[in-house]
């Protein structure tokens, strides 16, 4: 790997692509591959100096480089496969460098916008051939489709940069290797997924007319379902022995990485449209449940999940939740954990405990009175717990909206007979209430 105080140094990245450049051009696959790799291994510091230098120093520009490892990307041009692969990462290495200042940007027109659509179209059109070859080239065009769309999701300009004509083949062409059930392919797909749905189902793409020829709700419902099997195949592995450690070990991966996506794709206006609100809460159901199972599932899978569910707004997680009571389930786990955290001897004590805290404050957030009762149903949840969750509640100076469901929750006493408890919650809400209108809490 590059020294990170060296790899900034001009006459470095300039010197290396007058030796490489040629290289390109070698009988041998092994040094177009090599070469194709080095280029994949600059930063965008070094494809700055070779955009603005290369013109003095004589080099070759840009667009030549670009040019060059895209001719590499497809048959006929380049008759090995491996070749083709490594020009593909390549090519999505180049695409993460050369956009990253996007993200810095006020959102306006600038001088390099239209050379970036031109980069991002020749892209685009590129590695669609490229996901018609053999598996080994489409695991790394999809990996470049991802790095292309996650470089623009959080783009600020108001105009797409992606041609609006390829985000739905884009789309379909990765959601079909999302469906596989084996192999990196599916680890590529899950992750890209992601990043694509995020960046095409999110202002601008959304509202530029690109989706009308489309049925874009029963895509957005497949990929739902896409990504959910893979983290019901997580869930299961508790009940199922019969998978070699190999094995586990992919299906716990790509549950992690399908986590990771749902995190983005839930987090679209679509998820809440009443044709996928059903699937939406079943997706957020599940990740809840890798949060409840944290102790069985892998660390990385219920990390994620949590990051997930903490990714969505308040609003967003209200919208999704409705009346089924999901926040309310992802409330017992984060609660009664907390609750017997001190009890953890383990190194990760202090790191789940922060995670814990920052879920359970966003979640309560969420908390309708459907959420609160829930709560109060499950198993483990006792006098003691919620007089915790009371005082923790107030540490956190929490709202007064979720004081005011648990009062109106410990209402019923069906559900929990203690009046005393209740009264802690009201009158905590009205304590706030007070404060926010202006009136003195001391004044009957």
């Amino acid at each position: 790997e590059k020294n990170p105080e060296t790899v900034g140094d001009k006459s470095i990245a300039l010197f290396a692509t007058s030796i490489a450049f040629d290289m390109l051009k070698d009988p041998k696959p092994y040094f177009r591959s090599t070469t194709l790799k080095c280029f994949g291994a600059f930063l965008s510091q070094d494809w700055l100096d070779i955009f603005t230098l290369s013109a003095d120093a004589k080099l070759p520009s840009f667009q030549d480089h670009v040019n060059a490892i895209l001719f590499h990307c497809t048959q006929p041009n380049e008759c090995s496969a491996s070749v083709r692969s490594a020009a593909c990462k390549c090519i999505g290495s180049v695409c993460t460098n050369y956009l990253c200042d996007l993200r810095e940007g006020e959102g306006g027109i600038d001088s390099r916008d239209e050379e970036r659509r031109v980069f991002c179209a020749s892209v685009c059109k590129t590695l669609l051939t490229s996901l018609q070859d053999s598996n080994v080239v489409k695991e790394s065009a999809i990996f470049a489709i991802g790095n292309l769309a996650h470089a623009l999701r959080d783009c600020k300009k108001h105009e797409p940069m992606l041609p609006l004509h390829l985000v739905r083949p884009l789309c379909e062409m990765v959601y079909t290797c999302l469906l596989e059930k084996k192999g990196r392919l599916v680890s590529h797909a899950i992750r890209t997924t992601g990043h694509l749905v995020s960046l095409g189902f999110n202002p601008p793409y959304i509202d530029s007319g690109a989706m009308e020829d489309w049925d874009f709700h029963s895509f957005y419902g497949g990929v739902l379902h896409g990504l959910d099997a893979k983290v019901e195949m997580v869930l299961a592995l508790e009940v199922c022995n019969g998978f070699s450690w190999k094995e586990r070990a992919r299906i716990n991966k790509n549950g992690w990485g399908a986590c990771n996506s749902l995190a983005l794709v839930l987090d679209c206006d679509e998820a809440t449209e009443p044709t996928n609100a059903k699937l939406a809460q079943h997706s957020l159901g599940l990740l809840v449940q890798c949060i409840a199972k944290s102790d069985l599932v892998h660390e990385k899978v219920a990390s994620s999940a949590t990051a997930a569910v903490r990714r969505q707004s308040v609003n967003t997680l209200s919208r999704i939740s409705g009346e089924s009571g999901i926040v309310g389930l992802a409330l017992s786990p984060c609660l009664l954990q907390l609750y017997q955290i001190k009890k953890l001897r383990h190194s990760k004590t202090k790191r789940l405990a922060n995670e814990l805290w920052l879920l359970l404050e966003h979640v309560l957030r969420a908390t309708s009175i459907s959420d609160a009762c829930y709560l109060l149903k499950q198993d483990g949840i006792e006098k003691k717990t919620i007089a915790f969750l009371y005082d923790w509640m107030v540490d956190a100076n929490m709202p007064v909206s979720s004081f005011e469901a648990f009062a109106l929750a410990l209402q019923r006493r069906d559900l929990f007979d203690d009046a005393s408890l209740q009264q802690k919650f009201a009158s905590r809400a009205l304590q706030l209430n007070r404060t926010t209108t202006g009136d003195d809490p001391d004044e009957l």
